[in-house]
């Protein structure tokens, strides 16, 4: 009986099931929306937000009506400088997951409580943004890609020795089940439902509402403006029923239980187009690129199982990185460089391996020993160190 249900309900466990690495990576964005939110106000702080700014900040009467905002504590110059730079910085610790859940919490609070403080210059992105702040906190949006799950495996799966750095240390389970995640799945839903629902006006029943989308000079991008002089209306009718149509199938295609993870990648794509068309058109905030960085929740683990297996295949020459192994500083960096070696491409070795390169007793002392067996290349101290970051993805970004 147990059994069966269990294979009855299988279907929608992608409903409630998330990869960690893909909110590893979507913490990373969230991160870079947060800091971008709060920089681009950083020259109006004080005109909108501080007590001499041009907006009235008494607050109101009633605190029924007061929306949550620690902005109607703290509004001094000095302190509104303060609160956004402490913003900022939390928001950094968020993307490379340091502290996670401290991080997100402090930089959730303080980006709402801008929002809040002045809603007459906020948008609906803004309240988009603040509802994916707060599901995700119920989220271990750390537990992967971050500074915490970094300290988290140095900490519980110690290398005493080369050999232990070459095993595989993967973990072969990724998945996170949470009804948060089905929250999130709804609220993307029910923001592109409700939205298709509420184009009930003549412009969208007749087509003409794309026509005029790019009629609003006031908002109006570059790009808009030269995209302008090719919309007709036989584009405009398409485009406009196009966007009705992706708007209503967008919960279908989010809950569909079955081939989901195909299902939802073609959400991502249509929805994505979709929004770089907005975002490249219209100067309307951060809307788009909340709802774009939204999408990366929608994402199957198994697509970075993909890239991963690609990479490899494109980048198949492994290294030995020989070092010296009885001291504790080059062991504890090499136990941080195999976790950033995702495609396994470093070999760790130390004097007892067999095959060393020449003058090899000569140098292991003083370097590292970045070596190729084919070719019998060496890399030696900082070129060793560059080879290194070579090999790594990504890793030379920095």
């Amino acid at each position: 009986m147990i059994q069966t249900l269990k294979t009855i309900l299988s279907p929608f466990r992608s409903w409630f099931t998330v990869d960690k690495r893909i909110l590893g990576l979507y913490r990373i964005f969230l991160g870079i929306l947060i800091f971008s939110d709060i920089f681009r106000r950083w020259d109006v702080r004080h005109i909108f937000y501080s007590i001499n700014g041009i907006v009235s900040h008494s607050p109101p009467p009633s605190s029924i009506n007061k929306s949550f905002s620690l902005l109607h504590t703290f509004n001094s110059s000095f302190e509104i400088t303060l609160f956004f730079i402490v913003g900022m910085i939390f928001s950094i610790f968020l993307m490379f997951g340091y502290k996670t859940k401290l991080s997100h919490f402090i930089a959730g609070i303080i980006l709402i409580s801008i929002h809040n403080k002045v809603t007459l210059v906020e948008n609906a992105g803004d309240f988009v943004l603040n509802c994916m702040i707060v599901w995700t906190f119920f989220l271990p949006l750390g537990s992967a890609i971050s500074l915490d799950s970094l300290k988290y495996s140095l900490k519980n799966y110690p290398d005493y020795n080369a050999n232990d750095l070459n095993r595989n240390t993967d973990s072969d389970n990724y998945n996170y089940s949470s009804i948060a995640y089905f929250a999130i799945l709804f609220q993307i839903s029910v923001i592109y439902f409700f939205t298709g629902l509420n184009k009930n006006g003549d412009d969208w029943i007749n087509g003409t509402a794309i026509y005029y989308f790019y009629q609003l000079d006031t908002f109006l991008t570059p790009i808009g403006a030269f995209i302008r002089d090719y919309v007709g209306m036989t584009f405009s009718k398409i485009a406009t029923f196009g966007t009705l149509v992706l708007e209503f199938i967008t919960p279908i295609l989010l809950f569909m239980p079955f081939y989901s993870r195909y299902f939802r990648l073609l959400a991502v794509i249509l929805l994505t187009i979709f929004h770089l068309t907005i975002s490249a058109s219209l100067s309307i905030g951060l809307f788009s690129q909340t709802m774009i960085v939204s999408f990366i929740l929608l994402l199957d683990g198994r697509i970075l199982e993909s890239i991963k297996s690609y990479l490899k295949r494109k980048n198949n020459k492994n290294y030995i990185l020989f070092y010296d192994s009885d001291c504790g500083f080059c062991h504890y960096t090499a136990r941080i460089i195999k976790r950033l070696d995702v495609l396994n491409r470093i070999i760790f070795a130390d004097e007892t391996f067999k095959d060393k390169p020449a003058r090899f007793n000569n140098l292991i002392t003083k370097t590292a020993i970045m070596y190729d067996q084919g070719s019998k290349k060496t890399w030696t101290r900082h070129l060793a160190f560059a080879k290194v970051i070579s090999v790594i993805p990504f890793v030379f970004l920095i």
